[in-house]
């Protein structure tokens, strides 16, 4: 004979209240695991382009490097290029000048006595 087995209500809301809290704690357990799994997520993105960022920043430089040296360069050339024509310019005024000089009336003179008096 089967008797009835009478369940204490007390011990069956313990139960119950046990097996919800364990719910519950399975459910915070599952969802801090979907924080933490989407901090890192984040943060490997963040890491990710700051990544990409540092490298568009060397290259940058590189090529502001570059184009300061060729910069420098021209700059270089051009003032170079302005010395010789500045030089070339003042050869020429003293060529001139020593011609002017020598084709006074005086030096002409002294010239054309030399000859004449042999110390020329």
């Amino acid at each position: 004979m089967l008797q009835d087995v009478q369940i204490d209500p007390l011990k069956k809301a313990e139960a119950t209240e046990r097996q919800s809290a364990a719910k519950a704690m399975e459910a915070n357990a599952k969802a801090e695991a979907q924080r933490t799994q989407s901090a890192a997520k984040v943060l490997e993105a963040h890491a990710k382009a700051d990544a990409q960022q540092r490298s568009i920043d060397a290259k940058l430089a590189e090529r502001q490097a570059t184009a300061d040296m060729q910069a420098k360069a021209h700059q270089n050339k051009l003032a170079m290029e302005n010395a010789k024509t500045r030089n070339s310019y003042l050869s020429d005024l003293l060529e001139r000048r020593r011609v002017a000089a020598e084709s006074t009336p005086q030096a002409v003179s002294g010239r054309l006595q030399g000859l004449f008096t042999g110390t020329a």
